[in-house]
């Protein structure tokens, strides 16, 4: 398929076309970029809509759980959803579990869902110049709602923040313990703090870790931050995210959000290009002194300084 009929089976909301897209645009063949440029250019011009929201946490908080509750409670109100779950890649295989679509049984057999794991080929916060072209993709097939599940909890993670409008952080009871290492990153730029599991033994556990997150989340006096326990299984907290987030996008325009993203996502496509083409065209002098080093040349130092120099003279010229 050409990339226009990709785009127009996306227009008309046909997930197999969707699927195709998504293919082609996480494809590393360099035959491919050109077509997959061709279609995130046709679909990043479509009316976009879409709600963006990141959802974020540390392994086995429960993310993939909430978000299918969460997501099944927009498809019971007829409303869309396209899950995108970045999958951490393996350095030593290259492989990823992609396995958040299964955690999502019930959610994934509904018209009104799309469910895409994503590996995220070992880049920063989880997430991929890919995962922001994906969703151009998703906004274009016209879901409501775009639900970003990302890798893991860390600093890094907050290239998530821009490729979301509203950042939830799932938290799981006891977590309070964690705050000190973990708020100069992902903890200050949270719109939401969910505590999950809010259900049999760890209700208690759960209502002190809500009170000790509550304490950072309107440290600020201006805060709208909240702090809300939830249970997937026991439907708790639902209604209370549902609010919060129709709150936060009152009278938020999304056409001034899609340009924030735009100039941080395409400035990284920029600097990752302009690195590839540099290692592309320097790679046998790049080659040469990894071997002499490997083999034990005396100061590799000044290998690495004059390259790096040549390399500054050349591009002044």
């Amino acid at each position: 398929m050409t990339a226009r009929e990709i785009f127009e089976g996306i227009r008309k909301k046909d997930r197999l076309a969707l699927s195709k897209g998504v293919t082609l645009v996480e494809s590393l063949r360099d035959e491919d970029r050109s077509q997959a440029l061709e279609l995130i250019g046709l679909c990043h011009r479509e009316a976009m809509q879409s709600r963006r929201i990141a959802i974020s946490g540390s392994p086995g908080v429960g993310k993939s759980t909430f978000i299918e509750s969460f997501g099944l409670s927009f498809v019971g109100k007829g409303e869309s959803v396209a899950v995108l779950a970045i999958d951490p890649t393996s350095s030593i295989s290259k492989g990823s579990i992609l396995g958040d679509k299964t955690r999502m049984e019930e959610l994934s057999r509904s018209e009104l869902a799309f469910i895409r794991p994503s590996p995220n080929r070992e880049e920063a916060g989880g997430l991929g110049i890919s995962s922001y072209e994906i969703s151009i993709l998703c906004e274009a097939a016209g879901y409501d709602y775009i639900l970003i599940e990302t890798v893991g909890v860390g600093q890094s993670e907050i290239a998530a923040r821009y490729l979301c409008d509203l950042f939830i952080l799932i938290l799981q009871p006891g977590a309070g313990d964690e705050l000190q290492s973990i708020k100069r990153g992902i903890v200050e730029i949270a719109d939401l703090f969910v505590v999950n599991k809010y259900d049999g033994s760890f209700r208690e556990q759960a209502e002190k870790t809500r009170l000790r997150f509550l304490a950072e989340a309107t440290r600020d006096e201006v805060s709208t931050r909240e702090v809300i326990l939830y249970s997937s299984i026991r439907h708790y907290g639902l209604e209370a995210v549902a609010t919060f987030i129709e709150g936060f996008y009152e009278g938020k325009n999304l056409r001034d959000l899609t340009k924030r993203r735009d100039a941080y996502w395409l400035s990284k496509k920029l600097e990752k290009g302009i690195v590839e083409l540099c290692l592309k065209r320097h790679r046998q002098e790049i080659d040469r002194i990894i071997s002499m080093i490997e083999q034990g040349v005396d100061d590799p130092f000044p290998l690495v300084r004059d390259f790096l120099t040549d390399l500054d003279t050349a591009s002044n010229r």
